[in-house]
């Protein structure tokens, strides 16, 4: 085995047990507030917050792998879906209001089911394993979780408005704050929409020749066409 492909299986491995960390550690949380009836959010980012802002920037990492082509994964799309991701976790971080909204448990849920099964697939399948099961949870339950994401991800965003003052300006410092407010929750749709359909093409890709593989007797190879 190769260092590389060694390296890729300890950071996916690595990944997928520290979103399962933050998922569990809300999970726990939730369950707590079943029992005392307070909000969700309230407390959350104590229990599971700092987790997830130290793991969400470690996917900066990933662009760096997409950028030196250790992964097949286009570098903008990486790039655009890491950025998004790390500066709604360092307003989280940043800003104690933006986490008073369901919309942090929300993104936290589906954030972590999302890269748990993702880091999950990703270690088996550079590991040369390539189980169907975790194969199809890949490539659908981001047909739940990306739009459930995105409605928790702009939530936190929307609750930044209490950061304005009541000239508009944003954080003291940046004039316009409802314009910028207004282009965050027009651009994010439009963010998804590509992203989403991105992952659409490449769920009908990748079940269509698992599909194929699954059929083919083995021992056998794939016939070549005769030039």
């Amino acid at each position: 085995m190769g260092v590389t492909k060694a390296y890729m299986i300890v950071y996916n491995v690595v990944e997928a047990a520290c979103w399962a960390g933050v998922l569990g550690l809300g999970l726990k949380h939730a369950a707590m507030c079943a029992t005392t009836g307070q909000p969700l959010w309230q407390g959350l980012y104590a229990a599971a917050g700092d987790l997830l802002f130290c793991v969400q920037w470690s996917a900066t990492l990933e662009v760096l792998h997409a950028l030196l082509g250790l992964v097949k994964a286009p570098f903008f799309t990486t790039f655009v879906q890491v950025l998004s991701r790390v500066g709604i976790a360092s307003v989280l971080y940043l800003y104690p209001a933006s986490r008073a909204t369901p919309g942090f448990f929300m993104l936290l849920v589906a954030w972590s089911l999302t890269e748990v099964v993702r880091y999950s697939y990703y270690a088996l399948h550079v590991a040369g394993r390539e189980p169907y099961p975790l194969l199809w949870l890949r490539y659908s339950t981001f047909l739940v979780l990306y739009p459930t994401g995105v409605a928790g991800e702009l939530q936190v965003c929307w609750a930044l408005r209490q950061y304005l003052g009541p000239d508009g300006v944003f954080f003291g410092v940046l004039p316009a704050g409802y314009a910028i407010l207004f282009i965050i929750c027009v651009v994010y749709p439009v963010g998804f929409f590509q992203l989403f359909t991105y992952m659409w093409s490449q769920r009908s890709k990748s079940l269509r020749a698992a599909g194929k593989k699954s059929t083919q007797p083995k021992g056998t190879q794939p016939t070549k066409k005769k030039n």
